[in-house]
């Protein structure tokens, strides 16, 4: 009867806790943690949502001493990998945009670490082998001035930026738009991708640098529409009575940043404490709070329309080479010529 009762119990905790555990940290990697007492964060996320990341995190386990490293764009793969080859082991747990932590992947500088907290997380914002988890999310969405175009006029697909009152300096993108790219062709075919491509490109769009930058030409009224720009971004300047709207088109193309362990950590067990808090619901809701949109699928977002449960999503960075996709790129919309 005990050994029946003992299966049974036992199979009620693989069929409720899964693969990935039962979420939060365990008092053997709290007690490790506690004898390495650091912890070194490489991300790319701004230093007003990391800090207060790492605030909070100190404030729960105040045994480590956390320290982080802010690097925007490719600068942090690069340094990383130079790190690597010089056999300089200096952070633990790093958060790059996902294009950038391939690169990192793909050298084996990362290690599993399959946190019980995964198991709240969408399959599209997590890996099966626990390399990765993302810990925000951004999704790209079209803004639109909704002083200058009337309602029907208001852009609702991609396609309706073809629409004559969009043509001549009116379409604002950026310079680096690669991802955004890449995700239309893979989700419409590579012809029919491409054929779209150079339909766009007739219609003599303004390309510069930065998301932010697209978004406050809008807003001033130099351009009618912008490609490209982070949702949260978006919702920020209308939630600030900006006289500018945005659209998500589905399927919506996500770009996270992802949460890795260092394969050869000078503080394994701090990172995976770490890793744990980021992951974890009140984690998650210090990035929410500080405007970013939480991975977690518990945590509500603010607003909830900036990532609809139901909506249909394609993750971007993981598949594509960076190199290739900047050459074709450039050579469809004829920048850097």
């Amino acid at each position: 009867m005990f050994r029946r009762h003992l299966s049974v119990l036992f199979a009620f905790l693989i069929l409720g806790f899964g693969a990935e555990g039962a979420g939060g940290a365990s008092s053997e990697i709290i007690e490790k943690a506690k004898a390495e007492g650091e912890l070194s964060f490489y991300t790319s996320m701004n230093i007003g949502e990391s800090k207060p990341l790492l605030d909070a995190f100190k404030k729960k386990y105040p045994f480590i001493r956390p320290k982080l490293t802010r690097i925007g764009g490719t600068a942090i793969a690069t340094r990383m990998l130079i790190e690597a080859r010089a056999n300089r082991h200096l952070w633990d747990v790093s958060a790059p945009t996902l294009i950038y932590g391939r690169e990192v992947l793909n050298k084996g500088l990362v290690t599993p670490y399959r946190s019980g907290e995964r198991k709240f997380y969408r399959s599209e914002f997590k890996d099966k082998k626990g390399l990765w988890t993302g810990v925000v999310l951004n999704t790209s969405v079209m803004v639109y001035n909704t002083q200058l175009l009337k309602p029907d006029q208001y852009p609702k697909r991609y396609e309706d930026l073809l629409r004559p009152h969009f043509k001549g300096g009116m379409i604002s993108m950026d310079t680096q738009l690669y991802l955004w790219f890449a995700g239309q062709l893979r989700i419409h075919g590579r012809e029919k991708g491409l054929e779209f491509m150079r339909k766009l490109k007739a219609q003599d769009p303004i390309f510069r640098r930065g998301r932010t930058s697209q978004a406050q030409a809008v807003i001033a009224g130099e351009m009618l529409v912008a490609v490209e720009v982070y949702g949260h971004r978006a919702q920020s300047f209308k939630s600030a009575g900006a006289p500018l709207d945005w659209v998500a088109v589905e399927p919506v193309l996500i770009l996270p940043l992802a949460l890795m362990l260092n394969k050869n950590a000078p503080n394994p067990n701090a990172g995976r404490l770490f890793i744990d808090f980021v992951l974890s619901k009140s984690g998650q809701e210090v990035l929410r709070d500080k405007g970013r949109i939480p991975a977690r699928s518990d945590v509500t977002i603010d607003p909830p329309g900036l990532l609809k449960r139901d909506w249909k999503v394609e993750v971007v960075g993981l598949k594509e080479n960076l190199r290739t996709l900047v050459k074709f790129y450039g050579e469809v919309f004829g920048i850097g010529r």
